[in-house]
């Protein structure tokens, strides 16, 4: 005769039941990070009034508002335990994230339709507060160059499901209209940390992107597309701004103006030209003059063509090639983001509500990088996220945040279980072999077999 059931014990607190949602197993145990959610409740409340509030936000019958709608979306990027709507519904409803957040239980209709009322741009006014809120690190520069004034611009792709059409992107090789959604990213490079972006659909061009944030004193650093237009070159400098991007190799030199002499530190950086040259396919096109630094050497399987308006005053041409290998850090932040924050599924599908998950993703990334003082790497990211002793994660915040540059590989933190290992290397975006060039295929056949970015090959960057 089969055992009869036992009756269920007193557990966990369970989350109360929401309206149009299954019951959940989501426990308040399981759920952590609440002093940064809390931490971006204070900036969001200091910015809100620069951002007009939908005219529903007074009404006295709405429950849900823009700043509980955000709270819960920035809960589920540091808990992937919420990977969904319907668990972050159903996480509303529980005890310690009515207390905690202030926010009341949410159902499956209202999360569904606050992504039309609300827009993203209180989150980029939060994401700039948060940037500036960072601590100043010391002054350095290479060249005449103030590393502070670096930005990497560049953009990102992630394909979504063709009933969202506004992200119509192109047609494929099939026929078949492609769909994606486009992130373009401003990345500072002395510290490794997102300062703006831009979401879109897929088709919006990278230099009209720039144009909107183009900012007067900072020096940009681009791939390809942003050489492609010399008019757009000669714009940038116009406005006082920085700038070294690589030109496409159908580029045509009509006229060259100056030939430097290289130098023995240029020779070894690869670099065989440095030249100022008007470029342009016919008069009409001419453009410049321009400064030209062509890098080749043996291991390269193409020249590198780069522009910028640097004099060789302010960086030698070796410079000038360092700079640019620097700029392939931006696609392992793009990795990142891709692979290790919960952005491989889309709570929301409209253009409002794509853009809200982005920009929370990366004022994530920022808000982590504030609490612990560095930025926070791929194994710390895992120990905080998945691992279910929140003594051991609580150990390890303390730990990192105190732990000076002499921290060797491996060692065990104190308080922390054996078995999380830290790591040596701090910026998980940092931690692909040194780039060769050209960088960016070998970059991704660099990756670890066992990388969790091998597991998700459709995000590509």
């Amino acid at each position: 005769m089969p055992e009869s059931t036992p009756a269920s014990a007193p557990g966990p607190q369970q989350p109360d039941r929401v309206c149009g949602s299954k019951p959940s197993r989501i426990e308040e145990s399981a759920l952590r990070q609440w002093s940064l959610v809390k931490k971006f409740q204070a900036v969001l409340d200091e910015v809100s009034p620069e951002v007009e509030a939908h005219r529903t936000e007074h009404d006295p019958r709405r429950t849900l508002h823009r700043r509980d709608y955000f709270s819960l979306f920035l809960l589920g990027m540091f808990n992937p335990v919420l990977g969904s709507m319907r668990a972050l519904c159903a996480a509303s409803g529980l005890r310690r994230t009515r207390q905690a957040l202030g926010t009341s239980p949410v159902s499956l209709g209202s999360f569904s339709e606050a992504q039309s009322l609300f827009e993203p741009q209180l989150l980029e006014a939060v994401l700039s507060r948060l940037v500036a809120d960072l601590p100043a690190g010391a002054a350095s520069q290479i060249g005449g160059v103030d590393l502070a004034c670096l930005r990497v611009v560049d953009s990102t792709l992630w394909y979504v499901l063709p009933r969202m059409d506004w992200a119509a992107w192109r047609s494929g090789r099939s026929g078949h209209q492609q769909h994606g959604v486009r992130l373009h990213l401003k990345y500072r490079l002395a510290d490794g940390v997102p300062v703006a972006g831009i979401c879109s659909g897929g088709k919006l061009c990278e230099r009209k992107a720039l144009r909107q944030q183009l900012k007067a004193g900072e020096f940009y650093i681009g791939d390809r597309c942003y050489g492609q237009e010399y008019g757009f070159l000669e714009e940038l400098d116009g406005k006082g701004c920085g700038y070294l991007m690589r030109l496409k190799q159908n580029q045509v030199i009509v006229q060259t103006q100056h030939s430097r002499e290289l130098s023995a530190q240029d020779l070894e950086a690869g670099v065989c030209r440095d030249e100022d040259v008007v470029l342009g396919r016919t008069a009409r096109y001419e453009r410049g003059p321009f400064r030209l630094i062509v890098v080749d050497h043996a291991q390269m399987e193409e020249p590198v063509w780069l522009v910028t308006n640097q004099t060789p005053g302010q960086l030698s041409a070796a410079q000038v090639a360092q700079l640019y290998r620097r700029r392939w850090e931006v696609e392992g932040f793009f990795r990142w983001l891709k692979c290790l924050l919960p952005c491989r599924h889309w709570l929301a599908e409209s253009e409002n509500g794509v853009a809200i998950q982005i920009y929370t993703a990366l004022i994530c990334a920022v808000l982590l990088t504030q609490r612990l003082g560095r930025k926070p790497s791929k194994r710390l990211m895992e120990m905080l996220a998945f691992q279910p002793c929140r003594a051991c994660a609580c150990a390890a915040l303390r730990h990192t945040a105190s732990t000076t540059a002499g921290l060797r590989a491996g060692a065990a933190p104190e308080g922390v279980a054996p078995g999380l290992r830290m790591p040596a290397k701090s910026a998980p975006w940092r931690t692909a072999p040194p780039c060769r060039w050209p960088e960016k295929r070998r970059l991704s056949t660099a990756m670890p077999k066992n990388s969790t970015a091998s597991l998700f090959s459709r995000s590509k960057a």
